[in-house]
């Protein structure tokens, strides 16, 4: 049951908005409804319910339909910087009002209402005049179909033809695909009604907002009684460096750089802290368009391990890690989305996994709150369900939200790597530790247990700490961090000193302060965190702010030139690594997994 969560950021001028409803001016003059794009045709019919559907192998050829075809250089001229932005630029030019929509889960159906409806207004639309490319198709499949590289316009009637100029002549869209051109299909009414035309007859007339309306479930939620079990008592603990040495080549730790080499990050050069550079991808979105040095940082996270473990855990722990990682760029927290992954929400189970995963994301933006704010929660400013996640004998994935932060930094050039770059910087270790190793790698990959006591997050302390290691970034005495994450403490050092770019030849020298639980499970221990690295001289000011401002914090060590990644406690060697060795089973840990 794999998954892949996309997703999407663009920047743009607040006065360029383009809202996806019809404007208010439309109660003075019916607006035109304007489609734009691929011609219409049988591919993705049934796709959003094919979204929705347990996957069944006898059922493949059938399912199979419901995906879409993509056309990419039709979406080339529409969308980078072409089509589509010089009828936008027109209309702001001329200071037309004009609403625009994508078309995408159930078609022109859903999108003609959705747009109308948020509007205010109501829509007629006849089927027949839709531009298609298969002959015959019924028109529920015109309706419906989820053909891609398709929008639809709301304009005023006299500014339709010049829509229409530009897209038919200037950009000359039928013969860039078959079939392909901008066509007016409807109107907007001022009735708040829904009317589907096909060759004169009326195939569908509702009320809008019926169509357009979310459907409400009276759905039993039923709690899952949580089977999983520690590590026995009586088990041996394992030596700490072989621990280190399974995990880091784990298939959930190990680099992901065999995957990402095969994409260029360098496109329109906006990159500036690139994929395993930093817990977030940084880029500087404005500097060539704008000259502003304005950064942006994204980072997407979740742990369907920790959430198999407590659904709420899940979702919590999902925003907090997106948003340390954000923080940990160099980037302040701004906004968040998320996809939530579940099983089939008829069964009570499932439906109980995924409110309780709903209220987890929801406590955490609320307490986590934003950076430079006085308690304003991170906002969640859009996202979306996958249910029915399982297969057709009934085994379903374990709980999954998936959570996205954007952050912005004032000056890209205060980007944070997580490695480290000369020997000498002392390192503070910000986060207590706590024995909350329910679904960590630890346990999974070690002892091949899940665990009964999932990381957690304590909301006062973690915001003190996320909010600390901001300030410290900003005040200049931070030259590298990292958050800690999967596979706890000894990961996250072992990753400050290793890079693809280049051999090991940095090490570490670590002492471990005064603990209260076992130390092997102190150093695997996923609870959030950080590790920051500071220059020698800046660390009188370094602990000044994070003391300022309430974090927990430690000074545990320093970087050496050794190669050796050394962890102390209680005066007694208890981990020592050669971090080249590290490095080259880090590094072919996803080759190893497919063999």
């Amino acid at each position: 049951n794999c998954l892949v969560n996309v997703v999407c950021v663009g920047v743009m001028p607040v006065d360029r908005i383009i809202r996806s409803r019809v404007p208010a001016e439309a109660q003075a003059c019916d607006f035109d409804l304007i489609l734009v794009g691929k011609p219409t045709d049988a591919s993705g019919f049934g796709g959003v319910t094919f979204a929705s559907e347990i996957l069944d192998e006898d059922e493949k050829d059938r399912q199979l339909g419901a995906v879409q075809v993509h056309d990419p250089f039709l979406k080339n001229i529409l969308i980078t910087r072409k089509a589509n932005r010089m009828v936008t630029e027109a209309a702001f030019r001329q200071g037309i009002p004009i609403g625009m929509k994508d078309l995408g889960g159930g078609g022109l159906a859903c999108a003609a209402s959705e747009i109308c409806s948020a509007g205010g207004f109501g829509a007629e639309v006849h089927l027949d005049r839709v531009h298609v490319s298969m002959p015959d198709l019924p028109p529920e499949v015109i309706a419906c179909g989820e053909t891609q590289e398709r929008f639809i316009f709301a304009v005023p009637p006299d500014f339709t033809p010049e829509v229409l100029r530009m897209y038919n002549e200037v950009w000359e869209l039928p013969t860039a695909a078959n079939g392909a051109c901008a066509r007016v299909v409807g109107r907007t009414t001022r009735e708040p009604r829904f009317r589907l035309f096909f060759h004169g007859t009326v195939v569908c007339d509702a009320p809008i907002e019926e169509v357009t309306g979310g459907i409400v479930y009276d759905r039993k939620a039923e709690p899952i009684p949580f089977t999983g079990v520690d590590p026995g008592r009586d088990t041996p603990v394992p030596d700490p460096a072989d621990t280190v040495h399974r995990l880091i080549k784990s298939l959930n730790i190990c680099s992901r750089y065999p995957v990402y080499r095969h994409y260029d990050t360098e496109v329109q050069g906006m990159a500036v802290l690139r994929p395993g550079e930093s817990d977030a991808g940084v880029m500087a979105p404005l500097e060539l368009s704008e000259g502003s040095r304005a950064g942006l940082a994204l980072a997407v996270d979740g742990n369907p391990f920790i959430g198999a473990v407590d659904p709420y855990w899940g979702g919590a722990v999902a925003v907090a890690e997106a948003m340390r990682n954000v923080v940990a760029s160099g980037a302040i927290p701004r906004a968040l989305t998320d996809c939530l992954c579940y099983g089939n929400p008829e069964k009570p189970g499932a439906f109980w996994q995924f409110t309780r995963g709903v209220q987890g994301i929801a406590d955490a933006a609320r307490r986590l709150w934003q950076i430079d704010t006085d308690g304003e929660p991170v906002p969640i400013v859009s996202g979306n369900v996958s249910f029915y996640n399982e297969s057709a004998l009934g085994q379903a994935i374990k709980p999954s939200p998936i959570v996205a932060c954007v952050g912005t930094m004032g000056d890209y050039s205060a980007a944070m790597p997580q490695t480290v770059t000369a020997s000498g910087s002392a390192l503070y270790l910000i986060g207590q530790r706590r024995d909350e190793l329910g679904g960590s790698a630890y346990f999974k990959e070690i002892f091949g247990v899940s665990g009964t006591q999932p990381v957690t997050v304590d909301w006062e302390q973690e915001c003190c700490d996320m909010h600390a290691v901001a300030a410290a970034i900003r005040s200049g005495s931070v030259v590298a961090c990292h958050d800690i994450a999967d596979g706890g403490l000894a990961i996250a050092l072992a990753e400050m000193v290793m890079t693809h770019r280049r051999p090991a030849s940095l090490g570490l020298d670590i002492v471990l302060p005064p603990i209260t639980i076992p130390v092997d499970r102190y150093l695997f221990s996923e609870s959030g965190g950080f590790i920051i690295a500071c220059p020698p001289d800046r660390a009188s000011k370094l602990e000044t702010v994070l003391t300022t401002n309430n974090a927990v914090y430690w000074r545990i060590g320093c970087v050496t030139d050794t190669g050796q990644m050394v962890i102390k406690h209680n005066n007694e060697k208890i981990l020592e690594l050669d971090v080249n060795v590290l490095l080259y089973d880090w590094f072919h840990g996803l080759q190893e997994a497919s063999l």
